[in-house]
């Protein structure tokens, strides 16, 4: 299965949302499924970062 993950925040920032969202996104992945998470830009400053799934960038539209 194909699975999408919408953030308004990600990791680096730590709190229990983007803790939950980064767990789930691997969890999915360990049961085979195709994962990817998405969300606004500016909300991922530091693009030096490397996860296991794909992480998109979605611009804002002013």
């Amino acid at each position: 299965m194909r699975i999408l993950v919408l953030v308004n925040s990600h990791l680096p920032l730590i709190g229990g949302r983007e803790l939950v969202q980064h767990n789930l996104a691997i969890q999915y992945q360990n049961f085979g499924h195709e994962v990817c998470v998405a969300g606004m830009s500016g909300w991922w400053v530091d693009r030096k970062l490397r996860f296991p799934y794909p992480v998109l960038r979605i611009p804002q539209i002013g």
